[in-house]
């Protein structure tokens, strides 16, 4: 039996097309279930397994590197 991870992602409007790719390419189940208009973001629910645990991480730094960006830029 396989075990599936749940996570959910706050995903800034700028790097959506990023994250989107990266889940293309790693076939990463998800679905859009949320957006913040004042925050810009839009949540996703990813599901996947240990083997695409790489894969995620990679789109979580993509998503720290854009916060970091906006961040820095309303300073």
């Amino acid at each position: 039996m396989r075990k599936i991870y749940v996570r959910e992602l706050q995903v800034p409007e700028d790097a959506i097309l990023e994250v989107a790719s990266l889940l293309s390419e790693n076939e990463i189940e998800n679905q859009i279930t949320g957006a913040d208009e004042g925050e810009e973001t839009i949540t996703l629910e990813i599901r996947y397994e240990k083997e695409e645990k790489d894969a995620v991480s990679e789109i979580i730094d993509l998503i720290d590197e854009y916060e970091t960006d906006i961040n820095e830029d309303e300073d």
